[in-house]
């Protein structure tokens, strides 16, 4: 499962959080068997990349 999807919150993954609410939005009952699957990884990734950055940072902090 993935944090709340406000743009304001995620800088680096704006274009692929985009990409899946026009993805859900043109397939509103294929989104449930797998049509959004592959935009969902995309998602996913690059909110772990930024999930990763955010710890690096407060780590050096400390």
């Amino acid at each position: 499962m993935h944090p709340p999807l406000d743009l304001h919150l995620h800088d680096r993954c704006k274009k692929e959080i985009m990409a899946l609410h026009t993805c859900h939005a043109e397939n509103p009952y294929k989104k449930f068997i797998g049509e959004c699957n592959d935009v969902r990884r995309v998602l996913d990734k690059c909110l772990q990349l930024e999930f990763d950055d955010k710890m690096e940072e407060r780590k050096t902090m400390l």
